[in-house]
């Protein structure tokens, strides 16, 4: 027999070999979690794997003779239509297509679809081969993230309150518009901010050497204290009234603004907080340096030069005091800049 053509029994072998790949493919595909089909060239289903049961709820033989577009809402077919028209035409294999089908209940399913070309043996076209892809779910839970994301960002945004993220480097993430305001920014400016954390124990006794000769400086005096924060009031008053001076507390920039037109004669020395509600420390400055333009300022914040305290140092205010502030610190910057012709 010619050596060039198969025996029967190498014929056989074949098939039977044909016939178990086939075989092992069709239970790969069964088993799969994905709905695998082949649409012919006119893109009516070849074959359908039965996973469509459990994903659309339809017969695979019912979807037969049928194309995928016929399974879609009218607008989605012909959206999905134009895109696999000029796919078809160039033969090209297609990646993630996310398209909406319609479940045998009427529920519409977000789907997502691959698919690659068929050729024959002489080359010609015959059809695509793909896998959908059930992501509904994972479409849902994204929208329901967008929309508290949303939510949240309108929240932030909305409130009166000042709200800043920031990365460990310093680098603004998001500010508010309140916050925006108070300090001075425009929507497309970035911020960075270097941020002043409460020492530990560990860091203060660390530190108790280092200031053991550092001590608070006394003086006399009358100074103005504009904070809203209780506790930084009664820090700075306590501190320097025990040093020797004469404090007076406000707790709004408003109300501070009213003491010092009523007392500027009398006061030595204004620690102004800079970010208060209602009106900020900037402002307030603005509206001290109208009653008496060589008013002393010592600003308070918890950030380090920004826009606001830049421009308040630029326009007349004596210097920066970077909350949380020691009392030898601040006795310092009191002693540096009060007024020498006290009237006490």
């Amino acid at each position: 027999m010619d050596s060039d053509h198969p025996t029967r029994e190498q014929l056989e072998q074949r098939i039977a070999e044909l016939i178990a790949s086939r075989d092992r493919f069709r239970d790969m595909v069964e088993r799969t979690s994905d709905w695998v089909w082949e649409v012919d060239r006119n893109a009516r289903y070849s074959y359908v794997s039965p996973r469509v049961r459990d994903l659309l709820g339809r017969e695979p033989a019912d979807l037969i003779g049928i194309t995928p577009f016929d399974i879609m809402p009218p607008d989605e077919a012909e959206r999905v239509g134009e895109i696999f028209a000029d796919i078809a035409a160039y033969r090209e294999s297609f990646a993630r297509i996310e398209n909406i089908c319609l479940h045998a209940d009427g529920r519409e399913l977000v789907m997502e679809t691959s698919g690659v070309p068929i050729f024959g043996p002489d080359g010609e076209f015959v059809g695509y081969r793909g896998v959908d892809r059930d992501i509904t779910e994972r479409k849902q839970n994204e929208i329901s993230l967008r929309l508290e994301k949303d939510f949240s960002t309108t929240l932030i945004q909305a409130s009166p309150a000042f709200i800043v993220a920031i990365d460990p480097a310093g680098k603004t993430l998001l500010m508010n518009e309140s916050m925006r305001r108070e300090l001075g920014y425009t929507q497309d400016q970035g911020a960075v901010f270097t941020i002043l954390l409460p020492l530990s124990d560990a860091d203060d006794r660390a530190n108790e050497r280092s200031v053991a000769s550092h001590e608070p400086v006394k003086g006399t005096g009358r100074i103005l204290v504009v904070d809203d924060e209780q506790s930084v009031r009664d820090f700075i008053q306590t501190s320097m009234q025990n040093l020797g001076y004469t404090v007076t507390t406000c707790a709004e920039g408003a109300e501070g603004v009213e003491y010092f037109r009523e007392h500027h004669r009398e006061i030595d020395l204004v620690i102004l907080d800079l970010i208060m509600p209602k009106m900020s420390g900037q402002d307030a400055f603005g509206k001290m340096k109208e009653i008496d333009p060589n008013v002393r300022v010592l600003v308070s914040s918890g950030f380090i030069r920004t826009q606001a305290t830049g421009q308040m140092l630029d326009e007349g205010a004596r210097e920066l005091l970077s909350k949380p502030f020691k009392i030898a610190e601040l006795s310092e910057a009191v002693a540096r800049h009060i007024r020498r012709d006290s009237h006490q």
